[in-house]
């Protein structure tokens, strides 16, 4: 998946992933291009090499507290949050190149 991404997410790509769009999910030219474009989007789109933001699960957290769902003081994020297979699979990619 990672290597999808970082494939996705590089510009010499953009013909091909374009065309792909087009052709595999019907999409229009017009349409293909500017769903190309959400991929870079911030809040939209995919992140570099396909990794967690654990910010956004401290805005989820903090949205949950206001909501009364969770109290405080909010939980550490390290409580739903594990990366430690992102950082093996990041280490076979390095020991794969």
């Amino acid at each position: 998946m990672i290597k999808t991404i970082d494939w996705m997410l590089a510009a010499r790509n953009e013909a091909e992933l374009v065309d792909f769009m087009q052709s595999k999910l019907g999409r229009s030219p017009e349409q293909a291009r500017r769903e190309y474009r959400r991929l870079f989007e911030p809040s939209a789109g995919l992140t570099r090499r396909g990794g967690f933001n654990p910010e956004s699960l401290e805005t989820v957290l903090e949205m949950r507290r206001q909501l009364a769902l969770i109290g405080a003081p909010l939980p550490p994020v390290e409580k739903y949050f594990d990366d430690s297979f992102y950082r093996e699979a990041m280490a076979a990619i390095r020991n794969s190149d």
